[in-house]
């Protein structure tokens, strides 16, 4: 413990993290070592109180910009996204972003009249393949293919980030991460899909605007892939931020509105004072999904129940039981136990616990024990 004299914190304006000169790492570490842990929280808010005492005025974290900048007053409207798709044209869509762009940092100027400064980070394009016309925002899309989506977002995001070899535009990120095409429980319902499919086609359509450079980030969906929420899905490290990596590129992930509530309430992945629900991790055979399934128990301990029936309603889709276990099957698992074949299914659950049953099939009941 020392008694010399400390002198005074600089003023604001001369905080390192302000100087142009350092490098951008420098500054940015500067700054969070003098944030407090409520001044970070704070800072995570879509609409954030910003840090006064540092000179951080409040701001607002995105702008929508799929076709034209949206809520924030009278803007230039280009046609939906489905349209621009429509004309195969990647330099039009690169003229329509760049006026776009143009236009949100128009609007960054603009005092805000809820005293939160309008973002530069930019919601746009929409990367989701348009892969079910019953999809009611199919608008929002470039098309159901993965090259012609692919290329159209590189361009898209190359407008609305701008030609400066130092300074954005704005930052383009791209939604939403993954295979979401529905709306109707969107934050409880799983799109299943295989290896080859995720792959060949639903990532594919991202990975051209992050490998290039030419995005600043993804937004993940409300939905679940293969039975796992989105906002916390592996594919985030193992793929988009690999993708990223060459371009020496740190990737923003924002999430999309209420889903980091969903991870604790609806998807119930984390504890909350309701210890009385659990998401199921998919069961696999040779990489590919067979099943996946919501269970809830009452002890919270993770592990499964020791049975339960649910009933086909069409397809692999099944009403939930009285104890409200829904469950998902892949064709070829319906087909084995359709043959009456009993069939041995382990789930994995977010604690870490596992359940095996004995699942079989009659008429439209499928039942499935641990006993």
């Amino acid at each position: 413990m020392t008694t010399a004299a400390t002198g005074p914190e600089p003023p604001v304006t001369d905080l390192p993290f302000r100087d142009p000169a350092l490098p951008l790492a420098r500054r940015i570490d500067d700054l969070l070592a003098r944030l407090t842990l409520d001044e970070r929280i704070g800072l995570l808010y879509q609409y954030s109180p910003g840090a006064p005492r540092l000179g951080l005025a409040p701001f607002k974290t995105g702008t929508e910009g799929l076709h034209g900048v949206s809520w924030r007053g009278p803007a230039t409207v280009f046609p939906q996204a489905i349209g621009l798709g429509a004309t195969w044209d990647e330099e039009l869509l690169r003229e329509v972003a760049t006026a776009v762009g143009t236009e949100v940092r128009a609007f960054h100027q603009r005092p805000a009249v809820d005293g939160h400064r309008h973002s530069l980070q930019v919601w746009a394009p929409v990367v989701n393949l348009l892969r079910d016309p019953r999809w009611g925002r199919n608008e929002e899309g470039y098309a159901e293919d993965a090259v012609l989506t692919g290329r159209l977002s590189v361009s898209f995001c190359r407008g609305l980030a701008g030609d400066h070899p130092i300074y954005l535009r704005t930052a383009p990120l791209l939604k939403h991460f993954l295979a979401y095409n529905y709306e109707n429980e969107r934050d409880v319902t799983s799109s299943v899909v295989p290896p080859r499919v995720l792959h060949e086609y639903d990532l594919a359509a991202f990975r051209p605007a992050i490998a290039s450079g030419a995005a600043t980030g993804v937004m993940p969906a409300y939905n679940l892939v293969n039975g796992r929420p989105c906002h916390v899905s592996p594919l985030i490290e193992t793929e988009v931020r690999r993708w990223a990596e060459p371009t020496g590129h740190e990737l923003f992930v924002c999430s999309d509105a209420t889903a980091v509530t969903n991870l604790a309430e609806s998807q119930a992945c984390f504890a909350t004072g309701d210890t009385t629900k659990g998401l199921v991790i998919p069961t696999r055979f040779n990489g590919d999904v067979l099943a996946e399934m919501e269970a809830k128990y009452a002890d919270g301990s993770g592990a499964g129940p020791a049975s339960w029936t649910t009933y086909q309603e069409y397809g692999s889709s099944f009403v939930p039981d009285a104890a409200g276990n829904t469950i998902t099957m892949t064709p070829d698992f319906l087909k084995a136990i359709n043959d009456g074949v009993p069939v041995t299914l382990t789930f994995s659950y977010w604690s870490g616990a596992k359940t095996t049953y004995t699942v079989t099939k009659s008429g439209t009941t499928v039942t499935g024990s641990t006993a």
